[in-house]
């Protein structure tokens, strides 16, 4: 299997960077995901730090997470992933 340039798109994460507290919403535009599929927020060091289900359909996927969610978030680099694992991309957060 050879991914296509479009299968490496990374996500849309908005805003970035986000402030702690703040909600965060992701758009990828890609080919269909497997179902379930989930957006995984991770740290640094590789923990998981949140999840939330990617909903939409076809080539376009959102993710939503609440300012509480995000809330006790710590400043430095997160790394957002879906489940299926597909292309991550990089969150900055700041207090």
């Amino acid at each position: 299997y050879r991914p296509t340039m479009r299968e490496l798109q990374s996500p849309s994460l908005a805003p970035n960077p986000l402030r702690a507290g703040q909600g965060l919403e992701l758009r990828w535009a890609g080919p269909a995901l497997r179902r379930p599929a989930a957006l995984e927020i991770f740290d640094l060091a590789g923990r998981r730090v949140a999840a939330a289900p990617l909903e939409g359909g076809g080539s376009t996927w959102r993710a939503r997470f609440a300012p509480t969610a995000t809330a006790g978030w710590a400043s430095g680099v997160y790394f957002a992933r879906p489940t299926d694992g597909r292309a991550a991309a990089r969150l900055v957060v700041l207090r």
